[in-house]
């Protein structure tokens, strides 16, 4: 009963004064100990078991959103091939600059596929029969002036016929006083955009005119500031122009892919 009375740190105090009780106390105090060391033990293995869950269900997360934006990139890829149009090149120059002769042998030397041409005049080479011959059928004219400007709903009425007979490739040959700018606009607008895909924008130079073009013709400025690639043709005529006209072609900013024609 005196001991009931006791706080527990006397009550511990008195138990350890007494020689049996010493110890039953050190026995208690090891078996404290020991159980904690286990509870310890088990605790620390919850943990890191449960860490280790966590770090399972992270990798499931990322795992399924790699996949998921693997899939996201494929799908949207699939759509951007699904609305790739038809590869199309614009050929310009100036009259008498060879851009017909250029088409000719671009489809002379073309890979497989059939290869669809509109021309808004036919110049000194026949292009409707040459192109006949070479295995490619797909070819249109639109006559009563420039396809830049005049004539948007003749370019859209030729093209979709051409369009239509599913053609690999597409090559526009506009007049020598055509605006590439504003025909390039007319490619790039609905309802033509989503069927063809416009590509580089071909300058055929005449090198032997280049000069006094250059200097009196602002249509033929623009044609050359709106070309990708410029191809330097009629270099034979007059070895000296065709010098100059390379190395203003190499000097432009912003720079031109330059081919000797």
């Amino acid at each position: 009963r005196h001991w009931t009375r006791l706080d527990p740190r006397q009550l511990h105090r008195a138990i350890a004064a007494q020689p049996e009780g010493r110890s039953a106390f050190v026995e208690c105090k090891q078996r404290t100990a020991s159980r904690a060391s286990i509870d310890g033990t088990v605790e620390a293995r919850v943990i890191a078991a449960h860490h280790a869950s966590r770090r399972v269900r992270a990798r499931g997360r990322d795992d399924r959103a790699a996949d998921a934006s693997t899939r996201h990139r494929n799908d949207m890829a699939a759509q951007v091939a699904a609305r790739a149009g038809v590869p199309c090149n614009i050929i310009t120059g100036p009259l008498g600059a060879g851009k017909s002769t250029a088409i000719l042998h671009l489809l002379k030397t073309r890979g497989d596929g059939r290869w669809a041409v509109l021309v808004n005049e036919m110049g000194d080479v026949g292009l409707d029969g040459a192109i006949a011959t070479s295995g490619t059928e797909l070819v249109s004219e639109v006559a009563g002036g420039c396809i830049c400007c005049a004539n948007g709903v003749a370019v859209r009425v030729a093209l979709t016929k051409l369009l239509r007979r599913k053609p690999s490739r597409l090559l526009v040959e506009p007049s020598g006083l055509g605006h590439v700018a504003t025909l390039a606009d007319v490619l790039q607008r609905p309802p033509l955009a989503g069927a063809v895909d416009l590509r580089a924008v071909v300058c055929v130079v005449s090198c032997d005119r280049h000069a006094k073009l250059w200097a009196a013709a602002p249509v033929y400025r623009d044609m050359v500031h709106a070309a990708d690639v410029l191809v330097l043709n009629r270099r034979d005529v007059d070895a000296a122009a065709a010098d100059a006209a390379e190395t203003w072609a190499r000097e432009l900013f912003p720079p031109k892919h330059v081919v000797r024609g």
